[in-house]
Parts: C-alpha cells; sequence; structure tokens
C-alpha cells in the first residue's frame, strides 16, 4: 500500500535473554551475599567504604556541604560563632601544626599558652597565634617499628597514637600512647613522662621521655583483628589526683563479639579500668573496673572524679568514679550490639544492682571526648557545670548537676568534631579531630 511506512520491531532472541536474566541474577546475589558478610562480620563493608571515602577527602566535604553550605568550603574560616541558650561566643580557629593525615593528641594549659603534643608525639606550645616545637624527641612508642608492621596487616594505623597529654605539678609532662612491642609483636597502653621548664617566653622539656606504665597483658596484632581495632578504643586520658598521684584510662581495646574475650571484668588485666599511678614508687592499682571506651576524665574543684564514655551502639555514659566500684561492661549497658536492636547479654533490671549506674546515658550516641567544669567568672550562670566536648554530634553539651541529679543537658552544636576541650582564659580551648584546628572560644559580651 503506497504511502505505508512498515516498521521492523526486533526481536529479542532466546539467548540475549537468558544472558540479561542471569546477570540480573548474578548482580542481585553479589548484593545479598555482600549483606550477609558485612551482618556476620566477615567483611566489615561499612567500614572499609568509611575509611576509603575518608582517605580520599570526601567525607570531610560532605560534613562542610552538609553543616555550612557549599559556599563556605574554600576557603576555610578562620572565624567561627556558637550559640547557647544563655551565652554567645566567638572563636578563632588556628591549623594545628600537623598533617591532615594525623590526628589524636591532646592538649593542656601551661603557664598562659597551650601545650600540645600531637598524634605522632611530637610537642608543641601555643601562645600568640603561634606554635614553637619544644623538644625533639618524640614519645617512644615504636611507631617506626609498628608502621612497618602495619604494611603487613589490615589494621587503621592511623589509629596507633599519642591520646593524651597533662601537664602535673607544673614541673612534668605525661603522655599516654598506644606502644608496639615488636618483640611479642602486640600492643598495650603506656603512660610516658619527661620534666618540663619555663624557659623564656617558651617551655622546654629538659629531658627524655620515660616510660612509667604499660598496661597488660600485651595484645597480640594477629589474634586480635576485628570490626573494631583495639587501637581505637584505647582510652589515655591523664588527670592529677593528688600532688603524688594520677589517674588514667585504659581502654578495652577489644571488640567484644569480633576480638575474644574482653577483659574489663578481668581482674588481672587493666583494660576497661581507671588506674591509680603512684608517682614516687610508680606502683599502679585498679581504681575502678568495667569502663569501655573511656575518652573523658576530669576532678572537680570538690574533688569528684567525673569520666564519659562510648558505649557500643548508644549508651554514652557520663559517670561519677568511686574508687572500687564496678561500673558494669560489658554486662550492662543501655547501648546494643551494632546493626542489631539487643545487647546480647541483656540482663533484667533487678539483677544489675552490683554496678554503678550512670549519671546519664546518651541514646543515640553522641560520641563524647574529654569534659570540663566551668569556674570561669565570665560564665556565671555556667559555673560548677559540666561541659563535655563530643565527637559524633559535633556539639558541646552543658550539664548541671544538683547533687548527683543531672536537672539540664543543653546540646550547644559548634560544628566540629572536638576531640579535646580544655579552660582557657576565661572561655575553653577545643582541639578538633579530622580538621585538625585549635578553636578558642571566648564569650561574646553585650
Amino acid at each position: 500500500m503506497s504511502g505505508v511506512v512498515r516498521m521492523k520491531i526486533p526481536v529479542v532472541s532466546k539467548n540475549t535473554a537468558i544472558s540479561a536474566v542471569l546477570v540480573v541474577v548474578l548482580i542481585g546475589f553479589g548484593f545479598f551475599a555482600g549483606y550477609l558478610a558485612h551482618q556476620q562480620r566477615v567483611f566489615p563493608l561499612m567500614t572499609f567504604v568509611k575509611r576509603m571515602l575518608h582517605e580520599a577527602g570526601y567525607l570531610e566535604t560532605a560534613r562542610r556541604v552538609r553543616d555550612q553550605g557549599l559556599g563556605t568550603i574554600a576557603p576555610k574560616t578562620t572565624n567561627i560563632s556558637v550559640e547557647s541558650g544563655y551565652y554567645a561566643f566567638e572563636g578563632t580557629i588556628h591549623k594545628l601544626p600537623i598533617s591532615e593525615a594525623t590526628s589524636y593528641g591532646g592538649i593542656a594549659p601551661f603557664d598562659g599558652g597551650i601545650i600540645f603534643v600531637d598524634g605522632d608525639g611530637l610537642a608543641w606550645f601555643f601562645n600568640n597565634g603561634a606554635f614553637s616545637q619544644i623538644g625533639t624527641k618524640p614519645v617512644p612508642n615504636n611507631k617506626r617499628a609498628f608502621l612497618e608492621k602495619a604494611e603487613t596487616i589490615d589494621i587503621n594505623e592511623h589509629q596507633f597514637a599519642v591520646k593524651d597529654v597533662a601537664i602535673i605539678n607544673r614541673s612534668e609532662i605525661f603522655a599516654s600512647a598506644v606502644d608496639y612491642d615488636p618483640e611479642g609483636d602486640c600492643v598495650r597502653l603506656s603512660v610516658f613522662r619527661a620534666p618540663i621548664m619555663q624557659h623564656g617566653s617558651v617551655p622546654e622539656i629538659a629531658g627524655d621521655w620515660a616510660r612509667v606504665f604499660r598496661s597488660s597483658p600485651c595484645l597480640v596484632l594477629g589474634e586480635y583483628e576485628t570490626l573494631f581495632p583495639h587501637l581505637l578504643m584505647a582510652g589515655g586520658r591523664i588527670i592529677q589526683k593528688s600532688d603524688s598521684k594520677i589517674l588514667f584510662s585504659v581502654g578495652t581495646m577489644l571488640g567484644l563479639w569480633e576480638a575474644g574475650p574482653d577483659l574489663a571484668q578481668d581482674p588481672t588485666a587493666h583494660y576497661g579500668k581507671i588506674i591509680k599511678l603512684d608517682l614516687d614508687t610508680l606502683e599502679s592499682e585498679t581504681f575502678s573496673t568495667g569502663v569501655r571506651n573511656p575518652q573523658g576524665l576530669l576532678r572537680t574543684r570538690d574533688g569528684r572524679v567525673f569520666e564519659t564514655e562510648h558505649g557500643p551502639q548508644g549508651g554514652d555514659e557520663l559517670n561519677v568514679i568511686l574508687e572500687g566500684r564496678n561500673y558494669g561492661w560489658p554486662a550492662a549497658t543501655f547501648g546494643t550490639d551494632y546493626n542489631e536492636l539487643i545487647w546480647p547479654l541483656e540482663q533484667p533490671a533487678d539483677t544489675l544492682g552490683a554496678y554503678e549506674a550512670p549519671l546519664f546515658s546518651w541514646q543515640p550516641s553522641i560520641a563524647p571526648s574529654q569534659l570540663v567544669e566551668v569556674t570561669s567568672d565570665d560564665l556565671p550562670r555556667w559555673r560548677g557545670d559540666l561541659l563535655v566536648s563530643t565527637l559524633r554530634h559535633e556539639s558541646l553539651y552543658r550539664v548541671k548537676l544538683v547533687g548527683r541529679v543531672p536537672i539540664l543537658v543543653e546540646p550547644i552544636y559548634v560544628g566540629m568534631r572536638i576531640r579535646d576541650i580544655i579552660p582557657y582564659r576565661g572561655g575553653f580551648a577545643l582541639q578538633t579531630d579530622v580538621t585538625n584546628e585549635l578553636v578558642l572560644l571566648k564569650r561574646v559580651h553585650d
């Protein structure tokens, strides 16, 4: 028929259709197998993906876009504003003298400035907007030997680092760090000290670092490859208890189900404990038991000791630490197992009386880090309150206690992962994580 256009409709061959179906089935099977492997901890897919994104820099970019908008990615800001219910703060941001591949470490006030020991164990002094390196020797935790070992195993070497720093009696500097024993091919948490003195306008580390404590037992790397490497849960926060004694935290350094027996309730092991060390005799003893990943430690003016720690999935805690008491980990937690809605060791509520309950517990997790007591005359409505810094929630939490009862918990958004916090010149100094910055916060007066 003239004027009629005839169209030839292609016919899919039988072989092509079968191939397409097989491809779809294989893709579906691959996704299902990957999901099962992740759920059964055979291959921690989420951890792997996050690590790859972090190393490529995408996670930090995404965080800044989410929190601040595209227009603030470049250039990076040098100032910050923080609002709370009572006070407004302005802050100046100073880049720490380390690469973005390094993190951890800690800060401590000293003679009007700030001591910063970086994750690699080098010490710096910050004053008048500038950092000066003090001392030429890093904390001797055998990092070079560990990095050689790390080339042969699947472990996050970034977490092998100094965990905290403290100035004791204004004459000694203390640092805690993950420590590698090449002979035993194992890791532990160690505490080191060195003399420090004021030398003109910049302090000086006047001697070598000496190891004064090593956790026991030493954990063999090959036996504890887990989704949660023990390096991540080392604890290490240090405070002064008296002229001759310090307290410091030692985390479990284990993932409960992935790595074998948790040692927090083992009286022969240091892990999952708050440890007391006599500075004259170097004898140590367990001060309290049953903590998981203790990131914060504080002694207030009235002598009370407070601690913050990470729960498993939720159940982050604020505790008042009493000598000889047991805080329950791993038998008692308000968190749940990862990717689950229960805690495998959960017991009826009336059986938990043997353990100290937290003063407050966060659900979901905020990832608390350090905490301070507010004593500044510039903040009269906050005086005596606790200020808890956080990693995951990128915020400060102000906790007002009446006796042992928290009657107010105020989140104060900062927009940065905060690794450490100290009182500083009427305000606060924050050490950020990942972005590696020192933030000096000061109240804005009307």
